[in-house]
């Protein structure tokens, strides 16, 4: 089955440092541009440079103000510098991705979770890493390393890709050609969707608040405030205890589908809900 996603441009944001290879400016130049411009789509590519973390976010707000006024659907592709923490830009400051969560949480639902973003950074897949169940999707999906990688292969891998891509608008083909661009070095990228982003933050969250141990202390705690209530005073400790699993773990299947109805905004886009 094909992944669909709406998308009208391409941005590169490329913060890398003085003496570093430009690899977002020559794939920008050399490959995105040039194949949209052979297809005279001269307004859907555009280069940002950001030098410091105040730059780099003012990018994203750019990119924000024009996907509201003109209803673009944007796919971004970051070219930094990056840990299992977060990005840095030219001047050394770092941007955790907790700090990206609201803005591209705001911009994805200006573009109706369709955001799409390739992270030409080490471990840059772990953007799924701040993603919170109960809130909504930052990203309709991303392509990105768990690990370190090499300016060489992010080149050859990326051009793979968005050769493929702007020619046939088709991921998963896309994906494929990134995937064989190294035939010697497995490539180190892997695509994700926003599938794969709830699903493995809904096992940490089960893990953190679901677990035998942890339900029992987090009875305890509730019994303790239905307590200082006095509408309680005619119910046994066991009865409110009863009440609260019911919340917590028995009902669990039911909160689930109204985290993954505001998580993949099927509230307010219902025609993203699957079938």
């Amino acid at each position: 089955m094909k992944e669909a996603f709406k998308f009208d441009k391409i941005y590169v944001v490329e913060s890398l440092r003085p003496d570093d290879l430009k690899t977002g400016e020559e794939l920008y130049n050399d490959t995105i541009k040039l194949k949209l411009w052979q297809k005279d789509l001269y307004a859907n590519c555009e280069l940002f440079l950001p030098k410091s973390k105040i730059d780099f976010l003012n990018s994203i707000e750019k990119i924000k103000a024009e996907a509201e006024k003109k209803s673009i659907y944007p796919l971004i592709h970051l070219e930094m510098h990056g840990s299992k923490d977060g990005v840095q830009v030219t001047n050394g400051e770092i941007i955790k991705w907790i700090e990206l969560q609201n803005r591209l949480i705001e911009l994805n639902i200006l573009c109706k979770c369709n955001l799409f973003l390739t992270m030409a950074t080490c471990y840059g897949g772990y953007i799924y890493s701040t993603i919170n169940p109960s809130l909504r999707t930052p990203f309709w999906g991303f392509i990105g390393p768990f690990e370190k990688v090499k300016a060489g292969e992010v080149l050859i891998n990326f051009t793979a890709f968005y050769e493929e891509f702007i020619d046939s608008l088709d991921i998963n083909e896309s994906v494929i050609k990134l995937n064989e661009a190294n035939p010697n070095n497995k490539s180190r990228f892997r695509f994700h969707n926003t599938e794969f982003a709830f699903n493995v933050a809904y096992q940490n969250y089960e893990k953190k608040y679901l677990t035998d141990e942890v339900v029992t202390e987090r009875l305890e705690m509730g019994l303790k405030e239905a307590r200082k209530h006095p509408e309680t005073n005619h119910l046994s400790d066991e009865q409110i205890k009863q009440s609260l699993k019911f919340f917590m773990v028995d009902n669990k299947d039911f909160m689930k589908e109204k985290l993954m109805e505001k998580f993949f905004m099927w509230d307010i886009f219902p025609e993203k809900r699957k079938k």
